[in-house]
């Protein structure tokens, strides 16, 4: 499997949303909510059941989905580095805000006599 596609935002979606182990994983539901089309949703799942990340469990007519250990590990670094990458932006704004702030009140405003 192409790597790259975990870097895509619905595929990493869908597994960060498996990583909830307290709800019940349907593909629909799990269509719904990555807004995703169930087409789509089912195949990466098919894919990522080959590449051993999720695997199926049917009862009765219901299919469920669930991470393998394989799956919680990468969905886990995924979820990682979607923290560090949003977090980086407002770090910086904080670190420059001080900055700006301080520019603005160092200028003096002469009074006219």
């Amino acid at each position: 499997m192409d790597s790259s596609i975990l870097l895509r935002k619905k595929p990493a979606t869908l597994l960060i949303l498996l990583k909830d182990i307290n709800q019940t994983w349907y593909v629909a539901k799990l269509a719904k909510q990555s807004n995703t089309t169930y087409v789509h949703t089912t195949k990466l799942l098919g894919k990522f059941e080959k590449e051993g990340m999720v695997s199926f469990k049917k009862t009765g007519r219901a299919k469920t989905v669930s991470l393998t250990e394989r799956g919680v590990q990468i969905a886990s670094a995924i979820e990682a580095l979607n923290e560090k990458l949003s977090s980086a932006p407002a770090q910086e704004a904080e670190k420059k805000q001080p900055q700006a702030i301080s520019a603005q009140t160092s200028t003096t405003v002469k009074e006219k006599p």
